[in-house]
């Protein structure tokens, strides 16, 4: 995409990695980027993903990438994609 572009990162640089979901969300029906911290037990999800809590974008230090038919539970291994590969 257009970010990734003058990032100079191409969308093939990017490598999600597995991890435990520890935390349950629902489909909404479209593909949707959840704001996550990483630690070695799993990813966790900020209390409020609202685009106007900025709170949650310093606190997270990855991306849960959701499906738009995927229901996420607690323990489902999902795709992280850490803010230190897209910078």
């Amino acid at each position: 995409g257009f970010l990734l572009d003058c990032q100079g990162v191409s969308a093939d640089d990017i490598v999600p990695v597995k991890q435990t979901a520890m935390f349950s969300q629902k489909a909404c029906g479209r593909e949707v980027y959840i704001r996550v911290r990483s630690s070695k037990a799993g990813v966790e999800i900020f209390s409020q993903q609202s685009s106007g809590a900025l709170s949650s974008t310093s606190w997270a230090n990855a991306f849960v990438v959701q499906r738009a038919d995927e229901d996420i539970v607690v323990g489902n291994s999902v795709n992280v994609i850490p803010f230190s590969s897209i910078t």
